[in-house]
C-alpha cells in the first residue's frame, strides 16, 4: 500500500506540472514544440521518481535484489496508468513510457581495483585479489588480460594523486570515474567496450558482486577456479528462487561441482548502484535519458543523469 501510495503521489505531481507548462506556454507564447518537449522532460523526471520508489520498496519488503522481482521488470511502450499500475486512465496516458532498470552490481567494478585505507594520509594500494578477476573476465571474454594491469596501474596513480590533492591524469587525461571514461585509456578500442559493458562497471565507490543478478562471466571470474559451465548451472538456479543468503549461494554452489572456497569479501546479494534507462514517448517525439542511482538504505540519490539523443 504505501508503494502504490508513493507512485499515484508521483502521478499526481507531474499531472499538476504539466497542466501548470500548459499554463506557461499560453502566458509566454511558447510554441507547441516547446512545450512538448518542457512536458516530455517533466515526465522522465517522474518516471526516475518511479524507479526510485521502486528501488527503496525492494529493500524494505525483501532485504535482497533479485531478477524476479518488481523493480526487474522492464516497461515497454505502456501507458502512464500500467507503469503505475493503476487501473483508471489517467491525464498522461497519451504518452508512452519504457524504463528498463539494470543491477550494476551485476558487473564487475573496476573502482575495486584500488583501495583507499580510511585513515587519513594511508596510502592507497592494489586489491590482488580483484586484478586476478579482471584478468580472468578478460580472458572469458577473449580480451587482453594486460588490460588489467594497466587499468590497476593508472587507477593507483589516480587514487594516489587524489590523496595529495593533485590532478588525477598526466597529460590532459580525464579521470577513469565511469564507464565511459575508459575509452581515454590506450587498449580500450570501440569493440573492446562494447564487448566489455555488460560485464564491467566503473562505481563512485568500492562494491560487491551481486550473485541474484550477475552472469556466469562475471561470476567464474570472481570465484577463482570456478569454470564457466559451473557458474551456469548454480545462477541457472535462480529460475525456481533467488538466493536468500551468501550462504545459500554457497550450498547451492557445491552441487555445481565446485569443491573450492569462495572469497565472500567480493559478494552480496543485496545492491545499491542501479542505471535507469527511460524514454518517453508522445506521438512521433521521444526524449531518452540514462541515470545512475545510488540507494543508500531506505533512500536513493541520483549520481548522474545524462540525455541520450
Amino acid at each position: 500500500m504505501p508503494v502504490i501510495t508513493a507512485l499515484l503521489v508521483v502521478a499526481l505531481s507531474v499531472g499538476l506540472s504539466l497542466q501548470l507548462f500548459a499554463s506557461v506556454g499560453i502566458s509566454t507564447r511558447l510554441t507547441g514544440n516547446q512545450a512538448q518537449q518542457a512536458q516530455q522532460q517533466w515526465a522522465l523526471h517522474a518516471a526516475l521518481d518511479v524507479a526510485q520508489t521502486r528501488l527503496v520498496a525492494n529493500v524494505q519488503n525483501a532485504g535482497v535484489d533479485a531478477l524476479d522481482q518488481a523493480w526487474a521488470l522492464a516497461a515497454d511502450d505502456v501507458s502512464w496508468s500500467k507503469f503505475l499500475d493503476v487501473h483508471t486512465a489517467g491525464p498522461l496516458d497519451s504518452m508512452r513510457i519504457s524504463q528498463r532498470i539494470t543491477d550494476e552490481q551485476a558487473k564487475l567494478n573496476l573502482n575495486a581495483l584500488v583501495s583507499t585505507p580510511p585513515q587519513q594520509g594511508a596510502a592507497p594500494y592494489e586489491e590482488p585479489q580483484m586484478l586476478d578477476a579482471y584478468r580472468r573476465l578478460l580472458l572469458l571474454l577473449s580480451l587482453d588480460p594486460a588490460l588489467a594491469r594497466t587499468t590497476a596501474d593508472l587507477m593507483l596513480r589516480q587514487a594516489q594523486a587524489k590523496l595529495h590533492g593533485e590532478y588525477c591524469c598526466a597529460s590532459g587525461r580525464m579521470p577513469i570515474d565511469n564507464f565511459e571514461s575508459l575509452q581515454t585509456m590506450p587498449g580500450y578500442t570501440p569493440h573492446v567496450l562494447e564487448r566489455l559493458r555488460p560485464y564491467a562497471a566503473v562505481l563512485p565507490t568500492r562494491t560487491t558482486v551481486n550473485v541474484n543478478t550477475t552472469t556466469p562471466q562475471v561470476l567464474a571470474a570472481v570465484v577463482e577456479g570456478l569454470s564457466l559451465e559451473q557458474a551456469m548451472t548454480v545462477l541457472s538456479s535462480r529460475r525456481e528462487k533467488h538466493f536468500s543468503s551468501l550462504s545459500d549461494f554457497s550450498a547451492r554452489l557445491s552441487t555445481s561441482g565446485f569443491t573450492g572456497q569462495i572469497g565472500n569479501t567480493m559478494l552480496g546479494v543485496r545492491s545499491s548502484y542501479y542505471t535507469v534507462l527511460t524514454r518517453v514517448r508522445d506521438g512521433l517525439a521521444e526524449r531518452t535519458s540514462r541515470s545512475l542511482l545510488h540507494r543508500i538504505s531506505t533512500a536513493t540519490i541520483v549520481e548522474s543523469t545524462q540525455r541520450i539523443e
